[in-house]
């Protein structure tokens, strides 16, 4: 998945908006001003990176399956 593909599935979340708050390189999506997931516009090795709110049981399956 690459980064226009990452906003399109954020922005498909039913209230999602978008916001810039940490500066232009940072992507924020919040569902009713809270934010649910960010994403870095500068690529780290090549790929970039986005960290996702989950509840704590569900963080070790997330992780794997990510890879």
């Amino acid at each position: 998945m690459n980064i226009e593909e990452y906003r399109d599935y954020c922005l498909s979340v039913k209230g999602a908006t978008e916001c810039m708050p940490f500066g232009e390189n940072v992507l924020v999506f919040k569902v009713m001003d809270k934010m649910f997931t960010f994403a870095t516009l500068q690529p780290k090795n090549g790929r970039f990176w986005a960290d996702m709110k989950c509840a704590p049981e569900d963080r070790k399956s997330t992780r794997l399956n990510s890879s």
